[in-house]
């Protein structure tokens, strides 16, 4: 069994011209003029007496959803429905499509963000791994007091300011595409200085973080048991 026709859709009881006149009248930006519909279907403004041109009685009888004579129109025992209630289905409809349709549009945009995001994480991964080329390191000669050897700091610099900025921005893209919110607090690491041995210091310490992390990978069951 075939779908019924839609409101906007022509209905058996529209004939081939209140139908017309209908699809004129639906398609006018609102407020719809019922007046200004007729005059487009009937192809002018004025009467030869210079009179504006109106609806026929007959078109606002199809308009309100009843015959040329003026009788109210039923469809199986239910009054047809009013042009007005016509247009407020079309608009719906309209209204729902073009929800979709920027939904659609929505999703798209939050995956390329998503996307972007990744990219951006990526390029501070490299940054990262790289790091090393682009340290700044100075050294100094401390004179040893009281017979003290002498001794030489150095000193390693790395300005994060770029590398932060790349991770934040990656991070609010996402976190809007997520639709999380974005006021995470902002770190400030430009022109980080340390000295070398706080930097192997570091490094062990992560280093030694990595292996506990793998000793106690080794306690965990195989696949096969």
């Amino acid at each position: 069994m075939a779908d019924a026709p839609q409101l906007w859709e022509r209905q058996p009881w529209d004939t081939p011209t209140s139908f017309k006149v209908l699809q004129r009248w639906l398609l006018q930006t609102r407020p719809r003029s019922l007046d200004a519909a007729y005059r487009e279907h009937v192809g002018r403004d004025y009467y030869a007496s210079g009179r504006k041109i109106v609806a026929s009685d007959t078109c606002r009888y199809w308009y309100q959803g009843r015959s040329p004579k003026g009788e109210r129109l039923f469809d199986n025992g239910q009054p047809v429905p009013t042009w007005q209630d016509r247009a407020r289905a079309y608009d719906d409809h309209l209204a729902a499509l073009d929800r979709e349709r920027w939904e659609q549009r929505q999703r798209e945009l939050r995956e390329a963000d998503w996307a972007t995001g990744d990219e951006l994480r990526d390029l501070a991964a490299q940054i990262l791994e790289h790091a090393p080329k682009f340290l700044k390191t100075t050294r100094r000669v401390v004179k040893g007091q009281g017979g003290e050897p002498d001794q030489v700091v150095t000193t390693v610099e790395l300005d994060g300011t770029f590398l932060l900025k790349t991770i934040k921005l990656a991070s609010d893209i996402q976190r809007v595409a997520a639709g999380m919110p974005t006021d995470i607090t902002e770190h400030n690491i430009r022109d980080i200085s340390f000295t070398a041995d706080e930097l192997a210091a570091a490094k062990d310490a992560a280093d030694q973080f990595e292996e506990s992390l793998l000793d106690g990978n080794d306690d965990s069951p195989s696949a096969t048991e």
